[in-house]
């Protein structure tokens, strides 16, 4: 595993250990349509983009689907090898260059993972799932809403709109402008807002369930 040393690492170890409770569970956000059926026809391999403790990654494995799992999190990380041997398993900083080919995937998902950088940072993070995403290919991802109050929103240090450094860590939220403007170049299928209670979260979460295509040929 690469070598990283920052606080944003050892906050995210101190979470995970924190808050597993010696089981990996899932809620039913992938099973609902359009999503079941896309990942259901999908032979190939899937990316879990910031997997924390697994969730999406078991859900996807019970599938019988071939995953990779990646955090920053190392303790995530062994929390999902340790439950879930099937999974392969890397740790990366979504900041840096993703390190895997052109078109390498036609699934990528991003549960609550693209919501910790600035602006600029976050284009070009969506800039890279383009490039590793085939012409096409889907990116699925859950984003907390504006309306996430319960999960830090509207409060802390605000360093730029619906940027807020909360809780030891830095917090995006998005409202459905902000998910047009990132997404701009992608084909929009779902967007939609939901409010409800989230098996691995303590209280009820307001929070975005998107669906992109990946349009390459302009």
């Amino acid at each position: 595993m690469m070598k990283i040393e920052n606080e944003f690492l050892e906050t995210w170890n101190r979470t995970h250990k924190k808050h597993f409770h010696g089981v990996i569970t899932y809620d039913d956000w992938l099973t609902k349509q359009p999503f079941y059926s896309i990942i259901h026809n999908e032979n190939g391999m899937i990316l879990d983009l910031g997997c924390g403790q697994g969730n999406n990654t078991l859900f996807l494995s019970e599938l019988g689907k071939n995953v990779i799992s990646t955090d920053l999190s190392t303790e995530a990380l062994k929390i999902v090898s340790e439950n879930i041997p099937s999974a392969k398993i890397i740790q990366l900083d979504m900041k840096e260059p993703l390190p895997f080919k052109d078109n390498e995937f036609n699934i990528v998902i991003s549960d609550f993972s693209l919501q910790y950088f600035d602006k600029n940072t976050t284009l070009k993070i969506i800039k890279e799932l383009s490039r590793i995403i085939s012409n096409n290919g889907y990116l699925m991802l859950r984003l907390s809403s504006i309306n996430d109050v319960n999960y830090g929103a509207i409060q802390g240090n605000k360093l730029e709109e619906h940027y807020y450094f909360v809780e030891k860590r830095n917090k995006r939220y998005y409202d459905e402008n902000d998910i047009i403007m990132f997404f701009n170049d992608w084909k929009m299928i779902k967007l939609e807002e939901e409010k409800s209670s989230l098996q691995r979260y303590e209280y009820e979460r307001d929070y975005f369930i998107v669906l992109v295509q990946n349009k390459k040929e302009k």
